[in-house]
């Protein structure tokens, strides 16, 4: 069982509706995740972007960049380097939570992380 790779590691960050700033929990999750982190010498980072289905495809695809992007740069001046991290947008396909086109659900807004 020790030879076994490590679980990967989940966490999601949420924002403000239409905007790229976190939520005060998130704020601090963040924090957390690079405590975390800090001193590993390899990790394989996911970073995912996602929007609520408020708004048009090509401006969710944006914003969830925008979103993916801000942690991916937060991640690296916290020294994780650039090889170690991909960035996507999910925009508003790939919801977490199920709504109808142009409702707003706050649990929709964030950005995934995935740590292996």
């Amino acid at each position: 069982m020790s030879a076994l790779p490590a679980l990967p590691e989940q966490y999601y960050l949420y924002f403000l509706s239409g905007s790229s700033q976190l939520t005060s929990a998130s704020s601090i999750l963040l924090v957390q995740i690079l405590q975390r982190i800090n001193g590993q010498a390899t990790l394989d980072m996911s970073v995912i972007g996602h929007t609520d289905t408020l708004g048009n495809v090509e401006v969710n695809d944006r914003l969830a960049l925008d979103r993916a992007n801000q942690i991916a740069d937060q991640l690296r001046q916290a020294g994780v380097p650039s090889a170690f991290i991909t960035v996507a947008s999910h925009g508003k396909r790939n919801l977490l939570i199920e709504t109808p086109d142009q409702t707003t659900e706050s649990r929709n807004r964030r950005v995934e992380i995935t740590i292996r």
